[in-house]
């Protein structure tokens, strides 16, 4: 089962400070600037991204579905919010879903369905650290990984001496 991953857009924005003040205002510019940041973010972890708005106060009468820079972007209908769109989603797919939303009635009725959930803040810092890692040139999935969890393949001091040098220099130690 493949992962996929399902951002509640308006969400992400209006609860993270991944979108600044000068952007925040208009929600044009705010949708493309999240469409970035979720392309950049693809480039160093390709899973399938859904990002999905509100359009039920003055969106189109049906539901509108496009693709762009291979984030797949779906607006709500006019009457229906982007919550019931992503609880829909979950609800006929076949699982594997990742849903990225802050809201808690969102949230627990998406697990109902089989989703894992993560809050829109730790995503937020997510997309941070991959659009950080991109300026560094990682890529690949296990060059992000290590890098964000701040670990290597190594364990222990480097500096410390084997146990078993340990234990002759305590027997000399005692002399």
């Amino acid at each position: 089962m493949s992962i996929k991953l399902i951002i509640d857009g308006y969400n992400l924005i209006k609860s993270t400070n991944l979108v600044d003040n000068e952007r925040s205002s208009d929600l044009e510019s705010s949708r493309n600037f999240l469409i970035e940041k979720l392309f950049s973010y693809k480039k160093v972890r390709p899973i399938p991204a859904t990002v999905v708005f509100d359009g039920w106060e003055g969106g189109h009468l049906r539901e509108s579905n496009e693709t762009r820079k291979g984030i797949r972007v779906i607006f709500s209908r006019r009457g229906e919010e982007a919550d019931n769109v992503i609880e829909r989603i979950t609800r006929e797919g076949e699982g594997g879903f990742i849903v990225v939303t802050s809201d808690r009635l969102l949230a627990a009725s998406v697990r109902q369905n089989g989703a894992s959930v993560i809050s829109s803040s730790d995503f937020a810092a997510k997309l941070k650290m991959a659009q950080y890692g991109e300026m560094k040139g990682f890529q690949g999935e296990d060059e992000v990984d290590q890098f964000s969890r701040g670990k290597t393949k190594k364990k222990g001091n480097p500096r410390r001496i084997s146990k078993k040098l340990r234990r002759e220099k305590g027997r000399l130690d005692k002399l």
